[in-house]
C-alpha cells in the first residue's frame, strides 16, 4: 500500500545548465521577451499649486452667452509640474487643455470659456486641473447668474422637495418693477405690498395642488420689468418619471421666449428637429397650439447641420391678455413633440 505520492517537477530554461548549482558557465540571459520598466507611484498628496482666484465671479449674464475668463496657476513646490488635463464638472464650462510645464515659483494662465446656457438660474461650476504624478487634482470655481435683468432664486422648505418654497427676485440694476402674476394667478407676496414697484420681492412658490404626473415644466412669473417680462423657472419633478418610448425625432428647443407684444402681433420662431428620417414639407402632418390661445402656421423649412429647421408664425388671439404660456405641437412620422412658448400680451400704453 502506497502511503503517499511525491511529484517532482523539472523546469528547464534556455541558457541554464542541468545541474542544481545555477547557470552554466558562459550562459547568457535571453535577449528577447517582455521589457520591464520602473513605474513611479502617483503621489497621494495634493499638487503644490495655487489657483487664483479660488472663485471666478462672472456676475450677471444673459442666457446663451459665452464669456471668457482665466485662472492663474502658480507652482508653489520645488519641482516642475506638468498639467495633464483640465476639465469641467459639466459642459457649461470649457477649460482649454494645456500640456504645459510649470517651473517652481512660476505662474501660467489657464483660459476658460463659460457658456451661460438658456435657463434662468444661479450657477456654480468646478474647473478641475490634473497634474502628472499626482492622484489628486486642483480645483477652481466659476460662479454666474443667468437672467434677463431680474435675478431669481428658489429656496425650498423643506429642502428635499420641489413643491413649496420662496422665489427671491432682485432687479440687477436696481430698477423698480411689479410682479403681476405667479404661475397664472395673483402672486402671493411675502415681504410687503405688491402694488408699489420695488427692486426686490419674495414670492411664494406653490405647486402643492397638481398630481405628480401633472406638474408643470415651468413656474412662470410675470412682471412689468422692461427686459424681463417673463421669468421662467424650470420645475424639478422628483416624484414621477415618464415612460421611455422610442422617438423617431425630437425638438432641440425646450421653450421659446416671445417677450412683451401687443394683441394680434405676430412672432416668427424657428424650431430644430433632430434625427428626422426624412425632410421636406411632407414630414409635418399637422401643427397646432395647446391650449388654443394662438394660431400657428408653417412658412418654411430648410436642412441645416443642426437638423431640420422649421420656421413658424405664431399669432396670439385677440381675446388673450397677460402672461402667455402655450405649447406648439408638431406631428409626423407617427410621433409628436412640442415646444413651450412664453410671453406677455399687453395693450399699448397699458399698465398691465
Amino acid at each position: 500500500m502506497v502511503s503517499g505520492v511525491v511529484v517532482l517537477l523539472s523546469v528547464t530554461a534556455t541558457g541554464w545548465g542541468q545541474s542544481h548549482g545555477g547557470p552554466a558557465s558562459g550562459s547568457k540571459l535571453p535577449t528577447e521577451g517582455p521589457t520591464w520598466q520602473t513605474v513611479e507611484p502617483m503621489k497621494t498628496v495634493p499638487p503644490p499649486v495655487r489657483v487664483e482666484p479660488e472663485v471666478l465671479e462672472l456676475g450677471d449674464l444673459l442666457p446663451n452667452t459665452k464669456t471668457p475668463g482665466e485662472f492663474r496657476l502658480t507652482n508653489t513646490g520645488t519641482e516642475p509640474l506638468q498639467i495633464r488635463a483640465a476639465m469641467s464638472t459639466c459642459s457649461c464650462t470649457v477649460a482649454q487643455l494645456m500640456e504645459q510645464l510649470i517651473e517652481p515659483g512660476k505662474t501660467v494662465v489657464l483660459p476658460i470659456t463659460f457658456d451661460s446656457g438658456d435657463l434662468i438660474r444661479s450657477q456654480e461650476r468646478d474647473v478641475v486641473i490634473r497634474f502628472s504624478g499626482y492622484s489628486k487634482s486642483a480645483t477652481g470655481k466659476v460662479r454666474a447668474n443667468t437672467n434677463y435683468g431680474i435675478r431669481a432664486q428658489i429656496d425650498y422648505t423643506p429642502e428635499d422637495q420641489r413643491r413649496i418654497g420662496v422665489v427671491s427676485l432682485s432687479s440687477v440694476d436696481g430698477e423698480p418693477f411689479r410682479v403681476l402674476s405667479a404661475n397664472g394667478v395673483q402672486p402671493e407676496i411675502l415681504d410687503g405690498e405688491a402694488s408699489v414697484p420695488r427692486s426686490h420681492y419674495e414670492v411664494k412658490f406653490d405647486l402643492s395642488g397638481p398630481a405628480a404626473d401633472h406638474l408643470p415644466k415651468w413656474f412662470v412669473i410675470e412682471t412689468d420689468h422692461h427686459s424681463s417680462p417673463i421669468i421662467d423657472l424650470p420645475v424639478e419633478n422628483l416624484e414621477w418619471e415618464p415612460e421611455r418610448t422610442y422617438r423617431p425625432w425630437s425638438l432641440a428647443e425646450s421653450r421659446v421666449l416671445l417677450g412683451t407684444m401687443p394683441p394680434l402681433a405676430q412672432r416668427e420662431i424657428v424650431v430644430t428637429v433632430n434625427n428626422v428620417k426624412s425632410g421636406g414639407l411632407d414630414f409635418v402632418q399637422s401643427v397646432w397650439v395647446e391650449p388654443p390661445i394662438a394660431d400657428v402656421a408653417i412658412f418654411g423649412m430648410e436642412q441645416a447641420e443642426e437638423g431640420l429647421k422649421i420656421r413658424l408664425k405664431v399669432t396670439p388671439k385677440d381675446s388673450h391678455r397677460g402672461v402667455f404660456v402655450a405649447t406648439v405641437k408638431l406631428s409626423g412620422l407617427d410621433h409628436e413633440d412640442g415646444v413651450t412658448l412664453m410671453g406677455r400680451i399687453a395693450d399699448p400704453g397699458s399698465d398691465n
